[in-house]
């Protein structure tokens, strides 16, 4: 039996190491190397392929090339004129072959004044024969912005006048001369633009599209027009209306407001009503005193009324007693105040 020596050595002359030997893996096959070779081509093809496209595609944020040209040119008044078209629509009361043939000559005419004179630099005319009708309806509205009908009268001297609430115009002239008949309807329609011409001239003086009219304003004029947009209301789209009656004593402790309300309110509310919707409320209140920063009523003996002085209009309201500011709801409140003073005042 072989035996050990005490350095670790067989009795045969061989040495035995302490540790043993690692065990290796066994060689590969090519075919599998070749197979995850493919796994990892694949792997990494779809992350190139498929994934970074998509995550690209779902995380840029598209940016079109903006119209910078077209944009300055809109901004710097050049791409078109600021124009409001306006149709016009003639016919005349009477049908028979002469006034129909003197009707021709009429828009002929008018459509030569537009197009020679340019009163009305902001305006774009179009002018065409309408049908006659004397009772106009609201399905005509859409007709013309505005229609001329005229009646053929030699004898008597050249009238018009504007119907109210429907944008007609009658027109009294002699068809026998229908170029002085022509001028004449077409000053009366400068004559009734010229206000809203006055009025779009100075709301685009300042703009790339302003006319140049708004040089020849008078300073007293471009006060009253620029005062329409100061002190006017701002859009919205509910307005509330408050009428108040404050007492300054126990009496008046009612009036006849609903009647009022219904003769005059209603119908300015009826033709608004596409526009804007409107609610309307009353209110009365009894022992309500007006601010004591003003002096009060003064007795006027010229008129033998009593009177606010205007140094006083600014400080006459309340704010502090007087509700004329309630929470109805979204939108602007717009009041009208009765004040009916003491006896003492």
């Amino acid at each position: 039996m072989a035996e050990t020596s005490k350095d670790g050595s067989l009795d045969n002359g061989v040495r035995v190491s302490g540790e043993s030997e690692q065990k290796t893996s066994p060689p590969e096959s090519p075919a599998v190397t070749w197979t995850r070779s493919w796994i990892i081509f694949a792997f990494w093809a779809i992350v190139a392929c498929l994934g970074l496209p998509h995550w690209i595609w779902t995380t840029s944020i598209h940016r079109s090339d903006l119209p910078l040209d077209a944009m300055n040119s809109w901004a710097d008044g050049q791409a078109c004129q600021m124009k409001y078209p306006l149709k016009i629509k003639l016919d005349t009361t009477d049908d028979n072959e002469a006034v129909r043939s003197n009707k021709e000559e009429i828009l002929t005419h008018l459509q030569s004044e537009f197009l020679l004179t340019n009163k009305l630099p902001l305006y774009e005319f179009s002018i065409a024969p309408s049908h006659f009708n004397e009772s106009f309806g609201p399905e005509q509205e859409t007709d013309g912005d505005l229609i001329i009908y005229v009646q053929n009268e030699s004898k008597l001297p050249f009238q018009t006048s504007l119907r109210s609430l429907s944008p007609v115009m009658d027109v009294r002239a002699n068809l026998r001369e229908p170029q002085a008949a022509a001028h004449l309807i077409f000053e009366e329609i400068l004559k009734n633009f010229a206000d809203e011409q006055l009025s779009l001239s100075n709301l685009l003086s300042g703009s790339p599209f302003a006319s140049g009219s708004e040089a020849l304003l008078s300073p007293e004029q471009k006060a009253k027009l620029d005062a329409r947009t100061t002190r006017a209301f701002k859009y919205a789209s509910t307005y509330h209306l408050t009428f108040s009656l404050f007492s300054a004593s126990s009496s008046p402790s009612a009036w006849d407001i609903d009647a009022a309300i219904e003769r005059y309110i209603s119908p300015l509310v009826g033709q608004l009503s596409a526009i804007s919707r409107f609610s309307v409320d009353t209110q009365v209140q009894l022992h309500a005193t007006f601010s004591p920063s003003i002096a009060g009523p003064q007795f006027d003996e010229a008129s033998k009324k009593w009177k606010l002085l205007k140094t006083d209009l600014s400080g006459f309201i309340n704010a502090a007693e007087w509700p004329l500011s309630p929470s109805i709801g979204t939108g602007p409140t717009i009041n009208f105040v009765l004040y009916v003073p003491s006896k003492e005042q």
